[in-house]
C-alpha cells in the first residue's frame, strides 16, 4: 500500500509465473490484518483502527511514510507493488506483503478510499476507487469528507496514511450474510490474533482498535496498546501484547537460544492457563502452524512434568477442592520468535501468510524440546516415568474410545504369554487344555496383564487373530448364564449363542455397577434441570479478562440450560447467581476452581467440543454437552456408590446386575472409559 524507496510497478510476468499463492480477503479480522500490516510495512508506529460490524466497515489510520500521488493511482492494481523488483529479492524481504494483491481484492467487495501524505508533499492526497475511472485529487477534510462521523478523515502529521474500506462483500451476498452470522465475540477474537500475529515482529508500536456501537452511536475501545516507548525489553514488549490484546495477566520469563544460524527468543508463562490457544510460534516474523502431533508432544512434556496440574503455582494456594477427575484442563502459555534460513518458495504455504511447512522444522523442534526441559527443570519439574497410573479397575483402559451403542469390538492379536495366577486359578487351568486334546477346543484372548503372574506354555490350538464381537443383547436374560463370583471381584459368565459359538467373559462388578449408576444419574440430573427449582441461588463474583468476558457473554443462554446462570456486573467481572446443587456442594465456597471450570466449558463451546444448543428431553444426548465439571461429579459419585471389590454378591444379585448392565447406552465401559467386560476364552 505504502511507497517505500522505490515507486510502486506491476510486477513482471516472470516473477508473477513464480509466485502461486493469492491474497483473497475471506473475513473482516483478514481485511484489518491486511490493511495493519500494510502500514506496518510503510515504517508506521502509531496506528488507529475502527470498525463496524454492522456494515462490516473498516478505517485504518496510520503515520507511515505515504503514498506518493504518483503511486495512488496503481496502489490497488493487481500485481501492483513497491517491495518487489526481481525474484532474486524474496531471499531478502523483510516486508509482510509484496505480490501487491491485498488491496486489489478489497477494492473488488468494498467501497474503497485512500487518503495520504508523503513527508515532502504539502498536501494529502484522496483516491476513491470505483467501477468508472477513479481520479487522484488534493484532499480537503471540510469539502472531502463524504463518510460518517466515525470514518470522517481528520488531520495528518508529517506523514500518514488513511484507508476507508465499507460495506466489504457487498457483491457476495452470501459470504457476508455468513459474516454477519459470525457472533461478536468470536469476530474479535480472530482480529485479536490477527492483530497479534502482525505486531510480534514490530512490537514496538502504539496502536488502538475500537468497534462502533450503532445503537448508542459510541465507539468502544477493545485494544489499547502503548508499546512505543517500552524500550528493548522483550518481556516487557511481549508481556503487554498479551496483556493488551487478550487481557492476560500472566508472569512470564524470558528464554533465548542460539544455534548455528537459528535465533530463538521469546517468553513461557510460569503458570498454567486454561486454554492451549495461548501457544506461539513464528518462523522469520510469520506464524508457524506446527503439526497436531508435535504440538501434543510439547504439551506433553509439560503434563508429563506435573506443570499443568490444577496444584501447581497460584492454583495451589487458592484452589483447595480436591478432584479425581479432570474438570478442567491446564496448558503452558509461551510466545517463541524463531529467525532461521528459511527457503523463499516456503512464503507462498497460505493466503494467510501463516507457515504450515518449513525445512527447518526438525531442528527447531529439537532446539524447543531442549528449552522447555530447561524452562521446566529450573523450576523444580522433571519429567516423569512415562509408566501409567494405577487404574481403580484392573483391566487396562481401552485404547481407542468406543463408539458404538450396542456392539462392542475386540482384537486379540496380541500373545497370551502371562495369565493372572489369583484371578484365573479357579475356573482356567492351562495344564488341562494343553494337555486334554478331547476337551473343547478353547481360543484364549488376551486379558489385562498383572504384576503378579504365571508362565503359560503356548498351545498349537490357540488362534490369536480373533476378532471377537458381542452386543449388549447378550446380556439380556436366557442368553447369559452366571457361572459363579471370582474374589469378590469379577463375575464369570458364558455368552450362550453368540455367532454360533459360547464367549467366556468376565465381568469387572464395580466397573460394571458404577456404568449402570452413571447413566441413571444423568438422567436424573437433566431430568431435573427441565423442573423449575434446579438452580441454587448463590453469590459468586469472578473475575476475567476483556476476552473472557466476551466469553462468557457468548455462552449466556448454554449455561442457563444447566442451571447457571450470572451477570455482568461491568467490564472485569461476572456475579455467579444460581448454580446446580451438587456444583455448589462441590466448590464449597472455591471461586478459583468455580472459574476454571466454567472457563473450560466456554473453551469447550469455543472449539465445538460441547454443543451450544443442547435438547434436554433427550437425556443421553444431553448428557454428552454437560459441562465438564459436572461429567465429572456425577461420574466420581456413581464411582463412590457402586459396587465395590470385596462386596459380596448372590446370585440374584448378580443376575440384576447383568439385565441392567444390558439396558445401559455404553454397557461396556465404566465412567471413567475403563472396560467393565473383557473376553477371557471361545469354546467351540
Amino acid at each position: 500500500m505504502h511507497s517505500n524507496d522505490g515507486n510502486i510497478h506491476k510486477l513482471d510476468e516472470s516473477i508473477l509465473s513464480q509466485i502461486k499463492a493469492q491474497t483473497q480477503i475471506t473475513s473482516i479480522d483478514a481485511a484489518i490484518k491486511e490493511l495493519l500490516q500494510n502500514s506496518l510495512d510503510a515504517s508506521a508506529d502509531e496506528i488507529l483502527i475502527k470498525l463496524d460490524l454492522k456494515s462490516l466497515s473498516v478505517l485504518v489510520k496510520d503515520n507511515g511514510i505515504g503514498i506518493a500521488p504518483d503511486d495512488l493511482e496503481q496502489v490497488a492494481s493487481r500485481n501492483s507493488t513497491s517491495k518487489l523488483t526481481k525474484l532474486a529479492d524474496l531471499n531478502s524481504i523483510s516486508t509482510f506483503g509484496f505480490k501487491g494483491e491485498a488491496l486489489y481484492s478489497l477494492r473488488s467487495m468494498s467501497r474503497l478510499t485512500i487518503v495520504s501524505k508523503c513527508k515532502n508533499y504539502n498536501s494529502p492526497f484522496r483516491i476513491q476507487f470505483t467501477d468508472s475511472r477513479s481520479l487522484v485529487q488534493i484532499f480537503d477534510a471540510k469539502e472531502s469528507n463524504t463518510e460518517s462521523n466515525f470514518f470522517s478523515v481528520d488531520s495528518f502529521e508529517e506523514s500518514g496514511t488513511f484507508v476507508i474500506a465499507t460495506n466489504i462483500f457487498s457483491n457476495m451476498p452470501i459470504r457476508r450474510e455468513q459474516i454477519l452470522a459470525v457472533s461478536r465475540q468470536r469476530i474479535l477474537n480472530e482480529i485479536r490474533l490477527a492483530i497479534l500475529q502482525s505486531l510480534v515482529k514490530h512490537p514496538r508500536i502504539n496502536l488502538k482498535l475500537f468497534v462502533i456501537n450503532q445503537d448508542k452511536m459510541k465507539l468502544e475501545e477493545i485494544i489499547s496498546l502503548n508499546n512505543k516507548t517500552k524500550g528493548k525489553n522483550m518481556k516487557m514488549l511481549y508481556s503487554n501484547l498479551l496483556f493488551c490484546i487478550f487481557g492476560m495477566k500472566i508472569k512470564c520469563e524470558t528464554i533465548s537460544a542460539r544455534f548455528k544460524d537459528f535465533e530463538v527468543d521469546g517468553i513461557i508463562g510460569i503458570n498454567s492457563i486454561n486454554s492451549k490457544s495461548h501457544q506461539y510460534i513464528f518462523l522469520n516474523g510469520r506464524p508457524f502452524i506446527p503439526d497436531k502431533e508435535d504440538i501434543k508432544q510439547i504439551n506433553g512434556l509439560f503434563t508429563n512434568s506435573g506443570f499443568c496440574e490444577n496444584r501447581m503455582g497460584i492454583d495451589s494456594i487458592m484452589s483447595p477442592t480436591k478432584t479425581t477427575g479432570r474438570p478442567f484442563y491446564r496448558f503452558p502459555m509461551f510466545l517463541i520468535t524463531i529467525k532461521c534460513p528459511m527457503k523463499a518458495e516456503l512464503l507462498f504455504q497460505d493466503p494467510s501468510k501463516s507457515l504450515y511447512y518449513a525445512n527447518t522444522w526438525s531442528t527447531v523442534y529439537k532446539i524447543l524440546e531442549k528449552i522447555f526441559i530447561r524452562f521446566l527443570g529450573s523450576h523444580g519439574r522433571t519429567q516423569r516415568s512415562k509408566s501409567k497410573l494405577p487404574s481403580p479397575s484392573p483391566f487396562q483402559s481401552p485404547t481407542k474410545k468406543i463408539n458404538s451403542e450396542s456392539n462392542f469390538l475386540l482384537n486379540s492379536n496380541n500373545k497370551l504369554d502371562y495369565l493372572r495366577n489369583r484371578e484365573t486359578k479357579d475356573f482356567v487351568d492351562s495344564k488341562e487344555i494343553a494337555q486334554k486334546p478331547t476337551r473343547p477346543k478353547i481360543n484364549l484372548l488376551p486379558i489385562a496383564p498383572s504384576v503378579e503372574s504365571v508362565s503359560i506354555p503356548r498351545c498349537q490350538n490357540h488362534n490369536f487373530n480373533e476378532r471377537v464381537s458381542f452386543s449388549r443383547d447378550h446380556l439380556k436374560p436366557g442368553n447369559f448364564r452366571i457361572i459363579k463370583q471370582i474374589d469378590k471381584k469379577f463375575i464369570l459368565v458364558n455368552l450362550e449363542n453368540v455367532g454360533g459359538l459360547t464367549r467366556l467373559v468376565v465381568l469387572d462388578q464395580h466397573a460394571s455397577d458404577e456404568r449402570v449408576r452413571v447413566e441413571q444419574l444423568f438422567k436424573e440430573f437433566v431430568s431435573l434441570l427441565l423442573a423449575p427449582g434446579s438452580k441454587v441461588p448463590c453469590e459468586y463474583i469472578i473475575s476475567l479478562t476483556s476476552q473472557e468476558l466476551d466469553i462468557f457473554n457468548e455462552y449466556k443462554q448454554n449455561f442457563d440450560l444447566f442451571a447457571i446462570t450470572y451477570e455482568l456486573r461491568n467490564e472485569s467481572e461476572i456475579l455467579i447467581t444460581n448454580l446446580p446443587s451438587i456444583l455448589l456442594n462441590k466448590i464449597n465456597d472455591d471461586v478459583h476452581f468455580l472459574k476454571n471450570s466454567l472457563l473450560q466449558h466456554c473453551y469447550d463451546l469455543m472449539n465445538h467440543v460441547k454443543n451450544t444448543k443442547v435438547d434436554l428431553n433427550n437425556w443421553w444426548e444431553a448428557s454428552h454437552f454437560l459441562p465438564r465439571v459436572l461429567i465429572e461429579i456425577i461420574s466420581s459419585n456413581a464411582c463412590r456408590s457402586a459396587i465395590m471389590f470385596g462386596d459380596e454378591l448372590t446370585m440374584e444379585e448378580m443376575n440384576d446386575l447383568l439385565i441392567r448392565l444390558s439396558e445401559c447406552n455404553l454397557p461396556f465401559q465404566c465412567a471413567h472409559g475403563r472396560p467393565s467386560i473383557v473376553p477371557l476364552a471361545t469354546i467351540k
